[in-house]
């Protein structure tokens, strides 16, 4: 109880950080889902696309697709002429071509037509990922209709009710990368900061009850080295808990309504992974860490350097491919691919990529575990 108490002290000395970061995360967070939620209501629906579409198979499947292309964007005929349709797509007279080859309709039956729909569009537009998503999120909802046995022709009717609904999710005017719901960017930023405070937090615990000094006069003592360690762990994941408490807390009062869904709780779920992580990595800093004063710098780094590979401020679609590879050995990037994963609906359709991304988190964390254990057996072993 001593040092559980003496970790609270300690923690309590570093809470004007805490809320420094916390504040930076509440403006980030709070002001980008105003800003995406902003443009993806009232205003989507004055946002029209020109849109050519060549349609090899005439089946009853590919005209209704064509139908919901065409219920919120303009329908330009052109010829199906390579070099007249890339002047086009340059000259911004159309948005994107799309072609539906022949055996659409049949693979669709079969709840796989992937590569018989051929979208080109001109790189770089801020329109050119908005197109893709539009008919990316018919394909998901037709899909996941399917799935729960529908006939094709029932899953039809239901995802263009469905999409009539929640027309709202399909368009935003905004850059490529900043779309979203407003527990998305919630989740997405509180990443960045709950890496910081649990470092802040944590870290600081430990550096401390490491010193020499503090470990010679607990050797002495009559306190026993499992009381010591069992504090120290206890406090550690009390404060990680702690954290991820107050988080969902904040999200419960002003994102109710997505928070208490399906997409929530599986949103929720990750972000207890990603806690987990947060506590294995802040645990390894602080065995790696002589100084408390390095910690400020630590936290610096390690948060942003893990927020800006991960894709939390630059986003997954944007990067490079260089940098999407390098990308995969940090933590972010499979919390970060989680989130975009269950933020576009495709749950339903492909559980197990978010399963996967799970799994890797907690791999990541029982390796900063494995690591911090084994500074941890070096440094008694060397008094």
């Amino acid at each position: 109880m001593q040092v559980f108490n003496a970790y609270l002290k300690i923690l309590w000395k570093r809470k004007n950080s805490i809320l420094i970061y916390t504040g930076i995360f509440l403006v980030l967070a709070f002001g980008l889902s105003k800003m995406g939620s902003s443009e993806m209501g009232g205003n989507f629906e004055n946002t029209s696309y020109p849109i050519t579409i060549f349609d090899q198979d005439q089946s009853e499947a590919s005209q209704q697709f064509i139908k919901y292309v065409g219920k919120n964007n303009e329908l330009k005929n052109y010829e199906d002429d390579k070099e007249l349709l890339t002047d086009q797509l340059f000259a911004r007279n159309i948005a994107c071509v799309i072609y539906i080859k022949k055996g659409f309709g049949q693979e669709l039956e079969k709840g796989n037509a992937k590569h018989l729909l051929e979208i080109t569009t001109l790189p770089g537009t801020v329109y050119s990922q908005s197109v893709i998503n539009y008919v990316n999120q018919y394909m998901s909802t037709l899909y996941a209709y399917q799935q729960t046995g529908m006939t094709l022709d029932e899953a039809m009717k239901a995802t263009q009710s469905t999409l009539k609904k929640e027309a709202e999710v399909t368009f935003s005017s905004q850059n490529q990368g900043s779309e979203g719901s407003p527990i998305y960017f919630f989740m997405r930023y509180l990443s960045y900061v709950l890496v910081s405070i649990s470092i802040l937090g944590i870290s600081a615990s430990i550096v401390t009850f490491n010193r020499k000094e503090v470990k010679d006069r607990i050797n002495v003592s009559s306190y026993p080295l499992f009381k010591r360690n069992l504090g120290l762990w206890g406090g550690s994941v009390l404060v990680e808990a702690g954290y991820i408490l107050l988080y969902l807390l904040i999200a419960a009062v002003f994102y109710r309504e997505g928070l208490f869904s399906q997409t929530g709780l599986l949103m929720i779920l990750n972000l207890v992974c990603f806690g987990i992580v947060a506590f294995s990595l802040s645990f390894l800093i602080g065995m790696i860490t002589q100084k408390e004063q390095s910690l400020g710098m630590s936290s610096t780094v390690a948060s942003l350097s893990l927020a800006f590979l991960g894709g939390v401020f630059v986003p997954l679609s944007i990067m490079g491919d260089g940098i999407k590879m390098v990308s995969h050995f940090v933590p972010t990037y499979w919390y970060i691919t989680a989130l975009e994963f269950l933020e576009k609906g495709a749950y339903a359709i492909k559980a197990e990529q978010y399963w996967v991304s799970i799994g890797m988190q907690l791999g990541f964390s029982a390796a900063f575990l494995a690591f911090g254990l084994a500074v941890s057996k070096k440094r008694r072993r060397a008094g």
